[in-house]
C-alpha cells in the first residue's frame, strides 16, 4: 500500500486500524505517517455544511442525524468537479473563514493517540519504506508573493522540517521496538533539477519526488529540459522501490539497502538520492534523525 503526503498518512493509519489483518503485504509511506495527523479543525462539520449550502443542499430543520443524512444525500448528487472548483476558487480568493477538511477520530479507523497505540504494539507487522524530501517545508510556510526569488524565512522552514522528521523518527522507533521488529527502510530525496526548481530556494520540496518516482519529469520540460542525471536518479529510485515491492523482507538488502535501526550508533542505514552529484549514496541515519535528539518523545541518542 502506497501513499504520498496525506495519502502516506492514510496508509499508516491503515496499518494501525487493521493491524491484525492489514491485507497489504507492506507499506510505502512517502512524506507522512500517522503521527502527522492532527485533530480536526472543524469538529462541528460546519465547513461541509457551508459548501452544501452553496449547492442548495442546506439541511432541513429537525433531528441532527436526519439533517446530516439529508445534506450528505444531496451533496452526493453534485458533480465532484463543481465541488472541487468551488473550494479551490474560495481558497484562491483568500476568502474567510478558511475551509478545512480533515479525518475525524472515531477510535476505530482514526485514533486520537498514536503513541498509545504504538506503545501497545497495535501496528501491522509489515515492512515499510518511509521516505522524505530534503526540504519538505519550503512550500509549507509563508513566502513573499511579491518577491518570489527571495523565498520564505528559512528558520521557519527548518523548524517545520525538524518537526516532520521527528514524527517520522517516532514511527521508525516504534517499529524497531516491536518483537520481532518491523523492517523500516528509509530514504531521502534530495535532488534539484532545472525543470522542477525554477526558484533555487525550493530545494527538494514536498512532492518534488513524485515526478522522479513515476518518471514523469519530462512533463515539466516546458520549464527546462530534463537532465541525464535526473533520469538516472529516477531510475535508481524506481529500482529500489520495486525491489521492496517485489520482496519487502529481502528485496532491498539484495541492493545493499538495510533496514534502519535507530539504536545503531550511527543511526542506521539511509539512502539519499540526487545530492552532491551522486545518483544515490548511503548515509548514516543520524544525519537526518539527529536533529530530533531531545525533541521527539524518545531519545535514541543518549
Amino acid at each position: 500500500m502506497w501513499g504520498q503526503s496525506a495519502g502516506s498518512l492514510a496508509a499508516d493509519i491503515h496499518a494501525y486500524a487493521f493491524y491484525q489483518d492489514p491485507i497489504a503485504q507492506a507499506y510505502f509511506m512517502q512524506s507522512g505517517t500517522a503521527f502527522n495527523f492532527s485533530p480536526p479543525k472543524d469538529p462541528s462539520h460546519s465547513n461541509f455544511s457551508f459548501v452544501a449550502r452553496h449547492f442548495g443542499c442546506e439541511a432541513p430543520c429537525g433531528d441532527d442525524d436526519d439533517n446530516g443524512a439529508a445534506e450528505l444525500d444531496c451533496m452526493r448528487k453534485v458533480p465532484f468537479a463543481q465541488i472541487v472548483n468551488f473550494i479551490g476558487q474560495y481558497g484562491d480568493r483568500g476568502a474567510t473563514p478558511a475551509l478545512f477538511f480533515n479525518g475525524i477520530t472515531d477510535d476505530r479507523i482514526m485514533f486520537a493517540d498514536y503513541n498509545a497505540r504504538s506503545e501497545a504494539g497495535l501496528i501491522a507487522r509489515a515492512p515499510v519504506i518511509i521516505s522524505t524530501t530534503a526540504n519538505e517545508a519550503s512550500t509549507m510556510v509563508p513566502y513573499p508573493v511579491q518577491n518570489l526569488t527571495a523565498g520564505p524565512y528559512q528558520p521557519a522552514v527548518t523548524a517545520k522540517d525538524i518537526a516532520i522528521m521527528c514524527e517520522i523518527l517516532n514511527s521508525t522507533v516504534y517499529r524497531n521496538r516491536m518483537s520481532p521488529s518491523v523492517p523500516v527502510f528509509r530514504f531521502q530525496y534530495a535532488g534539484t533539477f532545472p525543470n522542477m526548481n525554477y526558484y533555487k530556494w525550493l530545494g527538494a520540496y514536498h512532492a518534488s519526488d513524485l515526478p522522479i518516482t513515476f518518471g514523469t519529469y519530462e512533463l515539466l520540460d516546458g520549464i527546462a529540459n530534463t537532465t541525464r542525471f535526473e533520469v538516472e536518479v529516477s531510475q535508481s529510485m524506481q529500482d529500489h522501490i520495486l525491489a521492496f515491492a517485489k520482496d519487502p523482507y529481502h528485496g532491498p538488502q539484495k541492493m545493499g539497502w538495510e533496514p534502519l535501526v535507530v539504536s545503531d550508533p550511527h543511526g542506521g542505514d539511509l539512502i539519499r538520492f540526487g545530492a552532491d552529484g551522486k545518483v544515490s549514496q548511503h548515509v548514516d541515519g543520524i544525519e537526518i534523525n539527529g536533529a530530533c535528539s531531545g525533541v521527539h518523545d524518545y531519545n535514541p541518542f543518549p
